[in-house]
């Protein structure tokens, strides 16, 4: 959809129209064949052997997802969208707010493209995940501890190995 009413490829739509405007340099979509340096390629272990995903996985994303990013840019990405940089502030408002409680037990919701935990005082905490074969992710923002968190593996478990560790 992106890409037919912008007339722009989905990349350069991210780049030029989300990217450029915050000052995010470091992140983009990118062909798995042509990475920056110093980009993480992702693993998975096949019989044994671990091998790349780069036949695992498109070639470039689309629009489902798939940024290459940085803790930092990511945090920058966060600060933009909840200071309505990105969307207007009724529209961040739209996207915070739950549309279906996903697992009661746990106070799992979901808003618009957003996850959100329920926490004690009756707010909600916003998070996003991914994963993909060699890929694993979740951020989340804590507003009364303004605090930005960060997990990202290039294994499709480690994510959620390593949040089991510390939860």
């Amino acid at each position: 959809m992106i890409e037919k009413l912008s007339s722009m490829s989905y990349a350069a739509f991210v780049r030029q129209r989300l990217l450029a405007p915050l000052g995010i340099t470091r992140s983009g979509v990118y062909s798995l064949t042509a990475l920056p340096n110093n980009t993480a390629n992702g693993y998975y272990v096949d019989e044994g052997e671990w091998h790349t995903n780069i036949y695992k996985v498109p070639i470039q994303a689309g629009g489902d997802g798939g940024i290459f990013t940085t803790a930092l840019d990511m945090k920058r990405l966060w600060e933009a969208f909840l200071n309505a940089e990105i969307f207007s502030a009724n529209l961040v408002n739209e996207f915070l707010t739950p549309v279906c409680c996903v697992r009661p037990e746990l106070g799992i919701h979901y808003g618009l493209g957003v996850w959100l935990k329920l926490l004690q005082d009756g707010s909600y905490e916003p998070y996003v995940v991914g994963s993909d074969v060699g890929v694993s992710f979740k951020s989340s923002y804590n507003k009364d501890l303004h605090t930005f968190f960060f997990v990202v593996s290039n294994t499709s478990e480690g994510v959620w190995q390593l949040l089991k560790s510390i939860t």
